[in-house]
């Protein structure tokens, strides 16, 4: 140390040595002896200047320092100044791209691009809470003094396994504070955007918060409930209250709502607002009143086309929890096949599946209702009636429309249902009153789109129906502007045979009329066939104390037939600002015209689904708009595909659903998208991108390696991971609420033991080197 200090004062060791042996009387030593101090001198000036290249040398400060200090802080603004702005704008710096986000290189006309998403936030939810307050002060959580309290009066199975699920979820898979490394690019917008502001004494200060008590005015008990009692039903529902107040200050987390749904929802809110930071756990002071816009916020999932995997839908129900979602449609049954195995009628997924073990028996089905219930959400099937029905009639071909060219029929060639065929509506009869028992929504989706009317009216039996439907609206007609009397006056004076033939002359001209025969017959087919099922559907409502509400999809009003109006009509062609005309009938609405998540192309795209807007009408005609659903159609997407493709860019859909419609940054509303996306992953389901090059730390996983030489490598790589790991750890300050924080200390004054050990070994050579020349004399 003495050496070192010699240094520092600009001194040669070698003759601050002799001068310190010559103050003293000293002669010159041997020659061993001066060889032997001039190595260690040699050695411990060298350790020195490394010591003082690695952590600065800790001396008083010359008198021109400070000068020499604001000079160089002048220069590194004039340099920031030079490369970032030129006082119109700046060099470097954030831009959404087209179809992306990334880093904008601009110098004069010059404009180049890197892709890279923006910084994500830590800590905040995702769908955006309706009042959402916080602020900087943080709290600690210890995982495991950490509880879950809830009233032991209140029995509620929902309740219950929320609390199990959460108090794995919030600290297994909570995210991390991490840094990002576009953070050590040059002085700029770049270098800015990536700092993550944190206060270090605000973590080591933090008061611990041990337990969230659980407040509930409204539960069901599941074993003493009973589905026809509305007021207490163990299932969600279009009416559920699924509001929630939570709040996070220094005497704890409170979490209060009407009903258990509501309950589901803060607790997902509260994992998501927890934080791991150096392997502790923390959350901020938060106030949230929370409330969804819309009480139907659906994913429509598709099984026919590409058959999903049960496990892979319960995933979809996960993601579904986690963006506050609360409507699965599940869309069974379609031309390629019948994926529903039905006690009734087995034989339509015995010939009708891919293949007999494609299909969904009543214990998957019970599976996912019974997952999905403890999420809050509903199922509601969907069975596509009268069209996209090829799949039925490989085990009952006869209740498909034969399709005829030029009055021959088409062997092979089935349409939809056949309305002709009584034995078609006592088959809907009896399946629809086995579906309706199986799912235990109030709700049935009966589809209704697409139904290629063509082969009705090349079919003779069905062209014979509509004519038989079509005279007789006229009459009705007639006699509604001219009053029965006319009709009893002209039928009286009229033999069997006159009346016949006047029917049989309408006809006739109606048949040389195609004209009228295609604009017509579609409406008047396609009503009779919704009506003969609607008088099926409520006798099993009769039967059925929840009674049963009907969703179609718009097709049969866009073809002018009458629908009732007690019908709910999911939209998928109109504009939101198109929809008034449905509104102005009575109908409520269900909208997904610009959230069909399987249009896929390259690039960030989220935001059109972001910025699409369901409810563009007025405020009275606005509240017959339930909601919106986010469909998945699988034509092009297999079950390995759904998750990667529904999230995160159903996630946008989510917060259109849920949140307030006040504007929103697509900036901001990336950062937290980023983040949202992270924590799906950590919970194991595999999303895809959200705004282009991004990352997210997770944890590692490894896959058995059966090689030898393989697992020798692997081993390696696993132990120096793990001296790695030690090694971070040993160098990261061990910090205790008890111990002030002084950043000056820890950075600038650490202590190499190397050069320490060669000063002491310099100063015991020089002993020896005393005590020997003392024996000689």
């Amino acid at each position: 140390m003495y050496v070192c200090v010699s240094v520092l004062c600009n001194q040669k060791p070698r003759d601050h040595i002799k001068r310190f042996l010559k103050r003293r009387g000293r002669r010159s030593t041997q020659r061993v002896s001066r060889t032997m101090m001039s190595v260690v001198l040699r050695l411990s000036v060298m350790w020195c200047l490394l010591d003082i290249c690695q952590s600065g040398p800790v001396f008083r400060p010359v008198p021109d320092q400070g000068f020499i200090l604001k000079a160089l802080a002048e220069v590194r603004q004039r340099r920031a100044a030079m490369i970032s702005d030129d006082g119109n704008g700046e060099y470097i710096k954030w831009k959404q791209l087209d179809g992306s986000f990334g880093v904008e290189f601009a110098w004069g006309s010059t404009r180049s691009h890197i892709k890279r998403a923006l910084r994500s936030t830590q800590g905040e939810p995702w769908p955006k809470p309706q009042v959402y307050k916080t602020r900087e002060t943080i709290f600690t959580l210890n995982p495991t003094h950490f509880k879950i309290n809830v009233d032991q009066n209140i029995k509620s199975d929902v309740i219950s396994e929320a609390i199990n699920r959460y108090n794995r979820t919030v600290f297994e898979n909570a995210i991390q504070i991490t840094e990002e490394n576009f953070r050590n690019a040059p002085k700029s917008e770049v270098n800015k955007e990536m700092q993550y502001e944190r206060d270090e004494l605000g973590f080591i200060n933090a008061d611990r918060i041990r337990a969230l008590t659980i407040q509930v005015n409204f539960t069901c008990d599941v074993t003493k409930s009973n589905r026809t009692n509305v007021s207490c039903d163990i299932y969600p529902s279009l009416t559920s209250d699924e509001s929630y107040t939570l709040i996070v200050n220094s005497t704890g987390i409170f979490l209060s709502a009407q009903e258990v749904w509501g309950v589901v929802h803060g607790l997902e809110t509260f994992s998501q607002l927890v934080l791991q930071y150096r392997d502790q756990f923390y959350i901020k002071e938060t106030i949230i009143e929370d409330f969804p816009r819309f009480p139907h916020r659906g994913v429509l999932i598709d099984s026919s086309r590409h058959y999903i995997q049960k496990e892979v839908i319960l995933d979809v129900l996960e993601g579904m929890a986690m963006n506050k979602m609360n409507v699965l449609h599940w869309h069974l049954t379609d031309e390629q096949s019948f994926s529903y195995k039905s006690d009734a009628f087995p034989d339509f997924s015995q010939k009708g599946a891919y293949h007999p073990n494609m299909v969904y028996t009543r214990d998957d089905i019970n599976d996912v209702i019974a997952h999905a219930r403890l999420r809050g959400i509903r199922v509601i099937p969907e069975f596509d009636v009268p069209g996209h029905t090829y799949s039925w009639g490989l085990s009952y071909p006869k209740m498909l429309t034969q399709c005829y060219f030029n009055n021959i029929p088409v062997p092979g060639f089935l349409g939809p249902l056949d309305p002709t065929n009584e034995h078609v509506f006592k088959i809907l009869s009896k399946l629809f009153e086995e579906v309706t028992s199986v799912f235990k929504d109030r709700f049935v989706h009966l589809g209704g789109d697409e139904v290629n009317t063509e082969c009705w009216a090349s079919n003779p039996k069905v062209v014979e129906l509509f004519q038989a439907l079509f005279i007789k609206d006229n009459l009705r007609t007639q006699l509604s502007q001219s009053g029965p009397n006319l009709f009893t006056n002209i039928t009286t004076n009229m033999t069997d045979n006159e009346i016949s033939n006047m029917l049989q002359d309408k006809i006739i001209k109606m048949q040389k009329s195609p004209s009228m025969m295609k604009e017509n017959l579609p409406t008047y087919i396609w009503e009779y066939f919704n009506n003969r099922l609607k008088e099926k559907l409520d006798a099993i409502a009769r039967d059925r104390n929840l009674g049963l509400d009907v969703i179609m999809w718009q097709d049969g009003m866009k073809q002018g037939v009458n629908i009732p109006k007690d019908t709910i009509i999911q939209v998928w062609t109109s504009k939101s600002h198109e929809i008034g005309p449905i509104l102005r009938k009575g109908h409520r609405i269900i909208f997904s015209t610009c959230w069909y998540l399987d249009s896929f192309r390259r690039g960030v795209h989220w935001q059109n689904f972001y910025n699409c807007e369901p409810n563009e009408v007025d405020a009275e005609e606005g509240t017959q708009i339930l909601g919106g659903e986010a469909c998945l159609w699988s034509e092009y997407i297999s079950s390995e595909m759904v998750s990667s493709m529904l999230w995160p860019r159903g996630s946008a859909v989510a917060e259109k659903l849920w949140s307030s419609r006040k504007p929103r940054a697509l900036l901001d509303v990336s950062r937290r998208l980023s983040e949202h996306r992270c924590r799906m992953l950590r919970r194991g389901l595999d999303v895809g991108y959200a705004n282009g090059p991004e990352y997210c730390v997770r944890k590692k996983t490894s896959r058995t390696v059966q090689s030898t030489q393989h697992t020798d490598k692997l081993t390696l790589n696993l132990a120096k991971d793990e001296i790695e790991y030690l090694i971070e750890k040993l160098r990261q300050p061990r910090i205790s609420s008890n111990v002030s924080y002084v950043s000056a200390v820890a950075d600038y004054t650490s202590i190499h033991l190397t050069s320490l050990f060669l000063s002491i070994i310099g100063v015991l050579a020089l002993t020896l080197m005393m005590v020997c020349r003392k024996q000689r004399r």
